[in-house]
C-alpha cells in the first residue's frame, strides 16, 4: 500500500473579511480537516470553499470579530467587508 494522500492545505493570499478566514488567509472548513479523505477531488474542494464563503458559518469562526459581527449586525458586517474588498 501506497502512502496516503497528504491533506492539502489551502488559504487565501489577498486579505478577506469573513469569519471563516482568519487573518492569515487559513479557512476553516471540516473538508480541509477532520472530513479529508485522499478521494476528495479539488473541484469538491473548491465547491466547498464556495459555499462556505457565500454561507457563512459563524458559530465556527477562524475571525471572532467578523463571526460577531455577522450574527449582531449583518449591515455593519457587509459594510466591513466591502471595505476590505476595496483595500485588498
Amino acid at each position: 500500500m501506497g502512502a496516503a494522500a497528504p491533506r492539502p492545505q489551502v488559504t487565501f493570499r489577498t486579505r478577506i473579511y469573513h469569519p471563516n478566514v482568519s487573518a492569515a488567509g487559513d479557512i476553516c472548513v471540516n473538508t480541509l480537516k477532520k472530513d479529508w479523505s485522499p478521494d476528495l477531488t479539488l473541484k469538491h474542494v473548491l465547491q466547498v470553499i464556495r459555499c462556505l464563503l457565500i454561507v457563512p458559518f459563524p458559530e465556527s469562526s477562524l475571525n471572532d470579530e467578523a463571526g460577531k459581527l455577522f450574527m449582531e449586525s449583518y449591515e455593519e458586517f457587509a459594510r466591513r467587508a466591502r471595505l476590505m474588498t476595496q483595500v485588498h
